[in-house]
């Protein structure tokens, strides 16, 4: 598998990196030391639903009263970005969640993602930088996964627009990765880290691996090309040694993000799939070897600096009785009472929604006014997402010449 991934990334990186190793020389300006700043960024968001059928309609009165669990002011949240370099070269970045707007409190935005108790630190990493523009990094960030749905920070995100696989596990995981860095806006590199689905990072002994690369126009031009590729590998689980249903051994999932802009237009798609066993990859023997999986197109236009419009459209294939990436319901026990993950087994979701980011501050982004809409079959519901997001001018705290 790794060395498909690798082959893959090798015939869809292959032009982009011979045009970038034609470059002689970095800019001079990327190795000045960047100040050590402390940046706040708060996001409100309230989320009204309407239900499609009678079985969600509880569910989603209770939602709109603002006692559901699901949370009626949604992403809302503060977050806290510390970051910069330590001496020239060594840069270091925090990222910390301070709220949340769930019923379930902070506990419930990353049930994996450090322990089930403390999930109020998204980024926590240590990377070095070489004049030549080798990097490696270090701690916990985001996995190099898909295009689109995985923004470098969560504050960019619209839950409401993303799959069910992006709602159901932790995208901030334990890791190394290592990178070259072409420009400011042109990078590829290979990140290992702890597979998101560990209950805690490597306590199951499951990885990820994926390989990336960014091939962003430069800020300061108002046309040109760019695109971006992600190919990567999740071990889903590890069969056990001895079992003679299983290979000792670890199943995949794999997944592919493709971006394009062009000019002020993007078109991007993101795919996964989550096989039954190791011997489904190429010699399928059971009748239904993805047991889940999900394929998703995204659009985009941007009118110039203040106003963008987005869709997406997603077709989401669930065959057995895991629910990682597919939307779930919960039903109660009666014997004891504890809520538990009811799946839909050999069902085909549809989910997708459009939505505009409208930037109303002359020569600047720092508010973003945003209002979403979308649905899918399994949520059974359309839901509105309206909020803004203000970043705060960062605070340089130290220079450093």
């Amino acid at each position: 598998m790794k060395k498909l991934t690798l082959l893959c990334a090798a015939l869809l990186l292959g032009g982009p990196i011979q045009q970038l190793f034609a470059q002689e020389e970095l800019e001079d300006s990327r190795h000045e030391p960047e100040p050590i700043t402390l940046e706040a960024i708060a996001r409100f968001d309230m989320e009204p639903q309407i239900a499609l059928h009678n079985d969600v309609r509880e569910r989603v009165r209770a939602h709109n009263n603002m006692n559901g669990k699901d949370g009626f002011y949604a992403n809302s949240s503060v977050y806290t970005h510390f970051e910069g370099d330590i001496i020239p070269g060594l840069h270091f970045n925090l990222v910390n969640h301070w709220l949340c707007g769930t019923g379930d409190g902070i506990v419930s935005l990353y049930k994996n993602a450090w322990t089930t108790e403390n999930n109020w630190c998204d980024y926590a990493t240590l990377s070095y930088e070489f004049p030549f523009g080798l990097k490696f990094t270090a701690g916990k960030e985001c996995l190099a996964v898909a295009t689109y749905e995985y923004e470098p920070y969560d504050y960019d995100c619209h839950p409401l627009l993303c799959s069910g696989m992006w709602n159901n596990f932790n995208a901030y995981q334990l890791g190394a990765k290592a990178s070259w860095c072409f420009s400011d806006t042109r990078e590829v590199g290979f990140q290992v880290s702890s597979s998101p689905f560990n209950y805690k990072p490597f306590s199951e002994g499951l990885f990820a691996y994926s390989l990336y690369g960014f091939f962003d126009k430069n800020p300061e031009d108002e046309l040109g090309f760019s695109g971006r590729v992600a190919l990567n590998a999740m071990q889903f689980e590890k069969k056990v040694a001895g079992d003679p249903a299983s290979r000792n051994g670890f199943v995949w999932m794999p997944s592919l993000g493709l971006r394009l802009d062009v000019n002020d237009f993007w078109v991007g798609i993101d795919a996964a799939a989550r096989f039954a066993s190791e011997s489904s990859y190429f010699g399928p023997k059971d009748p239904q070897p993805i047991r889940e999986g999900n394929v998703i197109l995204n659009l985009g236009y941007a009118f110039e600096d203040d106003f963008e419009v987005f869709a997406r459209a997603g077709w989401e294939p669930c065959h057995g009785t895991y629910s990682f990436l597919n939307y779930y319901e919960y039903a109660v026990d009666e014997e004891t009472g504890e809520e538990y993950a009811v799946p839909f087994p050999k069902n085909t979701g549809f989910c997708g929604g459009v939505g505009i980011n409208w930037y109303p501050l002359t020569d600047s982004q720092d508010l973003r006014v945003h209002a979403v809409v979308g649905g899918s079959n399994y949520a059974r519901s359309l839901a509105f997402n309206i909020g803004i997001t203000y970043f705060f001018k960062p605070l340089q705290l130290f220079a450093r010449k």
